[in-house]
């Protein structure tokens, strides 16, 4: 998804959608991207609030995925 993002919106938009994947996995790293989201220019885009509110919640997503998601 990254890798297809073509301009600096949509690389945010996919990093902070593959960051939500692996914070819902419980992948140690993901809240690295969501920091990288937070402190993006692309203010005006929703994944970069949710990604500031989620940061400063300072907790786990407490749900989980349904089988067969990547």
């Amino acid at each position: 998804m990254v890798k297809t993002a073509r301009t600096r919106s949509q690389r945010t938009e996919a990093k902070f959608y593959t960051a939500m994947v692996r914070k819902a996995k419980g992948t140690a790293d993901a809240d690295r991207d969501l920091k990288e989201v937070a402190g993006s220019e692309s203010i005006e885009l929703v994944e970069v609030v949710i990604a500031r509110d989620l940061l400063a919640q300072g907790s786990p997503l407490g749900i989980k995925l349904p089988d067969g998601t990547v």
